[in-house]
């Protein structure tokens, strides 16, 4: 590669993005040969060979396969951790750059409407809940349409497929306890699960109200 120097530090430096990016037997193949995600992580070694401090990489893993994905998100986590290599990643995938990134900015018509980490942008979104109830049975959709109607509908979402009730719903404004009180006139009940919403749908909020 250009301007790198070919001596003890490279070969060290090429044989451990090697073993890291698991591309040992990949070495001798021809480009057109490789998988997409192959490719992509053979090209991860030439983009850091050269020790950068900084890397901008826009969508690196879409239309990967699971296992080259997380090896390349393994890989940026340990370069930026134990190098001190600051990576500006771009992505859609908002789930993926939870994971990787410990901070995170939200940029909505070239002006950034966030910048903080993902435990701060969930706080903007944290009254918001959803819950899963899984019957043993076909949704009776009538019957748990009635028990909310005395709901205002602007507070809750309520979603349905076969033998699962998806409820979005605002705790400022619905208590998870009134929610149980409401389908606990449901017998039928296998597993209430009540989570977080996820982080799609907080970024979707923050464009929505920005």
């Amino acid at each position: 590669m250009y301007g790198v120097k070919k001596n003890k530090g490279y070969e060290y430096t090429l044989e451990e993005l090697i073993k890291r990016l698991d591309i040992n037997l990949l070495i001798d193949k021809p480009v057109r040969e490789l998988s997409l995600g192959q490719r992509i992580r053979c090209e991860f070694v030439a983009a850091f060979l050269h020790s950068p401090e900084i890397v901008f990489l826009d969508e690196p893993t879409i239309g990967l396969d699971f296992y080259s994905k997380n090896i390349i998100n393994n890989f940026i986590q340990d370069m930026n951790q134990k190098k001190g290599v600051t990576v500006i990643y771009t992505s859609h995938d908002l789930i993926e750059v939870e994971k990787i990134t410990n901070r995170l900015i939200v940029i909505n018509s070239g002006k950034i409407v966030f910048d903080g980490n993902a435990k701060k942008l969930r706080r903007l979104y944290r009254y918001n809940k959803k819950m899963i109830i899984i019957v043993n049975d076909i949704v009776d959709k009538y019957l748990v349409d009635k028990m909310f109607n005395h709901l205002d509908p602007n507070n809750y979402e309520i979603k349905y497929s076969l033998n699962k009730i998806s409820l979005r719903f605002n705790t400022k404004e619905i208590s998870i306890k009134s929610i149980l009180n409401h389908i606990g006139f449901l017998d039928n009940i296998l597993d209430i699960s009540i989570i977080d919403t996820e982080i799609e749908q907080v970024v979707k909020w923050i464009y929505d109200n920005n």
